[in-house]
């Protein structure tokens, strides 16, 4: 079985998911960083994905919550089940009001495919949002909840495009290879 077939390469473009990835992205610049993830593993919220869009094309973004979850989005938190989950891969959690006011402001109209989706709207306030996640589906976000086009913009999308999870990131100033190598040397000192 050869390294391609374990792994699906994709290469990050933008800045939706930074600073987890594309560190030293901008628009001056085309330092994109590389992903590779497994399709052998089943993703658990709070895992980096890749996804298929509705144009076909792969988006990588954090997976928030699984079908039949209860998402709650309130002072820069966010629950799933009634637990707060770990966002310290955020520089500023303010941003997960962001993702706030676009649920608020979109999910009238999330949709997937050619069907609505069926949103179990369970609170909508000025501080807080609450829905469940419908069945076959989840529901993820960019880590730079500004700029993220994901699921807060288009509602929660069907697991069936769920390509993969992330196994490692490739910053783009290195080859896997040296990635690996830097890696590696870092067990010995």
């Amino acid at each position: 079985m050869g390294f391609s077939v374990v792994f699906y390469p994709a290469v990050v473009n933008g800045p939706s998911m930074q600073p987890t990835i594309n560190r030293e992205w901008n628009e001056f610049n085309n330092k994109c960083d590389y992903v590779y993830a497994t399709t052998f593993v089943d993703p658990n919220i709070n895992d980096i994905i890749i996804a298929d869009t509705q144009d076909d094309t792969d988006v990588i973004k954090r997976l928030i919550a699984k079908e039949n979850d209860l998402v709650t989005i309130y002072n820069n938190k966010i629950l799933v089940n009634n637990k707060e989950i770990n966002q310290n891969y955020l520089p500023n959690l303010l941003l997960t009001n962001y993702s706030l006011n676009n649920v608020a402001h979109n999910y009238t109209s999330w949709q997937y495919g050619e069907d609505s989706v069926n949103i179990n709207l369970v609170d909508l306030t000025i501080e807080s949002v609450s829905f469940t996640v419908p069945e076959n589906c989840c529901f993820y976000l960019g880590d730079n909840r500004v700029v993220s086009n994901d699921c807060s913009i288009h509602g929660p999308q069907l697991n069936s495009t769920i390509k993969g999870k992330v196994a490692f990131i490739v910053p783009y100033d290195l080859n896997i290879i040296q990635y690996f190598w830097t890696n590696f040397c870092k067990l010995f000192y």
